[in-house]
């Protein structure tokens, strides 16, 4: 399944918050810096899920899409 996900970097607290039409908001602790964020919201999306990440689309944005697997990891 794919899922659009807007990302909010250098908060303080780490999470996964659902918004309207199935998009997410995830915010990470990490700075935009040499990709820490996207490995900080595949680590998040990975724990929420339950399943492996794989970013497809939007390295250097803050609105990202990801594939999330349908096998259990």
């Amino acid at each position: 399944m794919r899922i659009i996900v807007e990302v909010k970097v250098e908060s303080r607290e780490e999470s996964v918050e659902i918004l309207d039409n199935g998009r997410y908001l995830v915010r990470v602790k990490a700075s935009r810096m040499k990709g820490k964020a996207n490995h900080a919201v595949l680590k998040i999306l990975k724990k929420h899920f339950h399943r492996q990440a794989t970013l497809v689309s939007g390295a250097s944005s803050t609105r990202k899409i990801f594939e999330i697997s349908e096998d259990l990891t």
